[in-house]
């Protein structure tokens, strides 16, 4: 007699399927409780996440913003106040102060982002948005993401201080615009990161511009509506512009790399 070695329960040792793949004896039920894995493996690992048309992800980035819109305000809360600083500094020029509020808005905002790529990508596997793992998932690459940002806001606004160098920097803003999803997800350096998202969106600049640009207007306008204007138009830009450029990211890894469900898993990882 043997055992087997998933649930030690006795078994003949001619019974098994012993192979290369098992390092020893299974019984039945085990046996096809692996062959079952390895197939739904395969699938998940073939089954490609649905490429869809940049109209698609416009409807799409809307769709998860109604769905999930109280759990996504309550991530964007600190920033809402940020923004009320923002105002009680703006009527006097104060430089520390203006300095001390950019970074700690890059860093606050840094994470927000960071739990919103995370969230956004769970839907893929039909999971509602857990504010903790987000955290979490956010929390470990923090520190390579408050780099990048802070390395590409200094590069794209120095460059932009003359005239001429504002349609480089342009360039560069929507170039980058998917670095943190590529530290997220890919777990790249800062340089790495910039680069990823450089030859991602080359070739796509224009249509993924015309969309970042038709998001600004649609939250310009909301920020017209008298009296709370500003703060819906806050909520709405640093929520919806992340969830954009997140499904826009895996549209160009699934358009040009053939992207799937299995790759999604093992970034995030998700046990599918």
């Amino acid at each position: 007699m043997a055992y087997c070695i998933d649930c030690g329960k006795k078994i003949s040792r001619y019974f098994s399927r012993c192979n290369a793949y098992y390092d020893g004896l299974v019984c039945k039920d085990c046996d096809d409780k692996r062959v079952a894995k390895v197939i739904a493996e395969e699938v998940i690992e073939s089954k490609r996440i649905g490429s869809k048309d940049l109209i698609d992800i416009f409807l799409e980035t809307f769709r998860i913003y109604g769905k999930y819109c109280l759990k996504l305000c309550c991530l964007l809360a600190i920033l809402l106040v940020c923004e009320l600083l923002k105002e009680m500094i703006s009527d006097g020029v104060n430089i520390p102060m203006a300095i001390a509020y950019s970074l700690g808005f890059i860093i606050i905002y840094t994470f927000v982002e960071g739990m919103i790529i995370y969230a956004v990508s769970e839907q893929y596997f039909k999971q509602e948005i857990n504010i903790s793992r987000a955290y979490h998932f956010a929390l470990g690459k923090i520190k390579k993401l408050i780099i990048v940002n802070i390395e590409a806001s200094i590069i794209i606004g120095i460059i932009s201080i003359t005239i001429i160098g504002i349609p480089l920097a342009i360039y560069f803003l929507i170039s980058w615009s998917l670095r943190s999803q590529a530290i997220l997800l890919e777990d790249l350096e800062s340089r790495d990161a910039l680069l990823r998202s450089e030859s991602l969106i080359n070739g796509n600049w224009w249509r993924i511009a015309g969309i970042a640009i038709l998001l600004i207007i649609i939250g310009s306008v909301l920020g017209r509506i008298p009296l709370a204007g500003d703060v819906i138009k806050s909520a709405f830009t640093f929520s919806v512009l992340p969830i954009a450029s997140t499904l826009l990211y895996y549209y160009l890894r699934v358009t040009k790399e053939g992207y799937s469900l299995g790759n999604l898993a093992g970034e995030l990882h998700i046990v599918v």
